[in-house]
């Protein structure tokens, strides 16, 4: 929608009532200014709703099917989350295997996102899709809800683990129909369905925490994912296309392997992505660590109740799902240095405000509105950070080589991801303030590489293998 389409035109000088001599408020009731204060609500909500419906029209075919099975995850994982950790906590597993936990979860992921791109290659996308969700979703969240040793949940972080051999063959049949302008667009209306369970879905798992107990409640909920998880699978298979394998003949599995990164590398590795590169191994790090220490941090550190914490994923869900209305649709390929930025920014000011409110549990306020506060601004970052980044990467990928090259990068993401995680729990443990430390730390780190990047300009392709099809 352009500004014409807001304010009076040619001929229409009288403004929206009617007239045209000067009447109203001294003629103010005739000026556009005041026709836009008068009318915002309407014309705020009509334009929200326009780009709604644009962002939704591009995500059809196999990209809606995706984006709306993708419920049968996201519905249970926003009740169950808040609470992973401290369920963990409850059955005997200490601070410092927490990041042991996340740490091995990463580290068989790094395996895993290098095999997903060379099954992806050999099986086709679907298949890639169905076996890999079914071996890091039902099994492993079945054994969390029978969970009662240590040990019971290392074999679901090992399982949990496989989940990213799917991400390269999801995100290829995702946008397999899309074009690449409308990308940012269809994961802007992905991320916004993704999000809006977590408006409610915490709620419903403290409610169940609160009247069940932690333990009893959290093996309900774990044993509703698998279910659900088992069902969006069997709707998957019925529903999306099948697809033929890239090539007839796919490169053994070493050879796979240099041959991934060895493109990644070639990529990363240029003068003009070497910022981004560092920038992003940042963001991603700060969101693991986040991810994993965070609800034990405001709930075992600073006391704040269980019950109470189902508020504050609550607000970021709905901070998200608001700002990826108000700025998906304006991310483009010239303005993703500065979503960058600003992404990095609000994830900062978040770490700041529990520096500056939450420094022990006896803080100066209290404790839930500064946590909230410091849960929005971080979901600002995100709401900005998801649908930019993806587009980006995709973008930055040739078709060719894209699920390869992104297992590659995930592979390298995640092994990062899984030192800083075994880092961290001990970190935590000796001194638990450090966590905000390291927050500010990668933060501002990212915001400087993310300035210093060129990312946004038209980048050179990436030259695929000759047996590359």
């Amino acid at each position: 929608m352009s500004a014409d389409d807001i304010r009076p035109g040619p001929g229409r000088t009288d403004g929206p009532g009617g007239g045209g001599n000067g009447a109203g408020f001294f003629g103010l009731r005739d000026s556009p200014i005041f026709y836009l204060l008068s009318r915002w609500p309407v014309l705020l909500a009509r334009f929200e709703w326009i780009k709604l419906r644009q962002m939704y029209r591009s995500a059809k075919g196999p990209a809606g099917i995706m984006m709306w099975t993708n419920l049968f995850w996201i519905v249970p994982i926003a009740a169950y989350t808040p609470y992973a950790q401290i369920y963990a906590l409850g059955l005997g597993v200490g601070e410092v295997q927490i990041g042991y936990l996340a740490s091995t979860t990463m580290t068989v992921s790094t395996v895993f996102y290098l095999v997903g791109g060379w099954l992806t290659d050999r099986l086709g996308y679907l298949r890639s899709i169905l076996l890999f969700d079914a071996l890091s979703w039902p099994l492993p969240t079945a054994i969390l809800a029978v969970a009662r040793e240590p040990w019971h949940f290392y074999a679901a972080a090992v399982l949990f683990g496989t989940m990213t051999a799917v991400v390269p063959a999801w995100n290829a049949m995702f946008v397999s129909r899309v074009p690449p302008e409308r990308r940012a667009a269809a994961y802007g209306i992905h991320f916004i369905v993704s999000t809006a369970p977590g408006l409610v879905l915490p709620l419903v798992g403290a409610l169940l925490v609160n009247s069940c107990g932690l333990i009893p409640g959290m093996r309900w909920i774990y044993a509703a994912t698998a279910l659900l998880t088992a069902m969006g699978i069997g709707l998957r298979w019925m529903m999306l296309p099948a697809t033929a394998p890239l090539s007839e003949r796919t490169p053994g599995l070493f050879e796979t392997f240099r041959e991934q990164f060895g493109l990644y590398l070639r990529m990363a590795l240029r003068r003009e992505m070497r910022p981004f590169m560092l920038a992003l191994t940042m963001v991603n790090v700060d969101i693991f660590v986040g991810g994993t220490f965070v609800s034990i941090y405001c709930m075992e550190y600073l006391g704040l109740p269980k019950e109470q914490y189902g508020w504050v994923p609550m607000a970021a869900s709905a901070v998200r799902m608001l700002c990826v209305l108000a700025f998906a649709p304006l991310i483009t390929a010239g303005n993703t240095r500065r979503v960058f930025i600003m992404a990095s920014a609000f994830l900062g000011l978040g770490s700041l405000v529990f520096l500056g409110f939450l420094r022990s549990p006896q803080a100066p306020v209290p404790i839930l509105p500064a946590v909230i506060a410091a849960s929005m601004l971080w979901a600002v970052g995100g709401a900005l950070w998801g649908p930019a980044i993806t587009a980006q990467w995709v973008n930055l990928i040739p078709e060719n080589v894209r699920s390869r090259l992104w297992g590659a990068h995930g592979a390298t993401s995640q092994l990062l991801g899984a030192a800083a995680l075994a880092a961290t729990g001990h970190l935590y443990h000796l001194w638990k303030p450090s966590l905000l430390v390291i927050f500010i730390v990668l933060e501002s780190v990212a915001v400087l590489f993310f300035s210093l990047s060129r990312v946004g300009a038209p980048a050179k392709p990436v030259e695929a293998a000759p047996h590359s099809h």
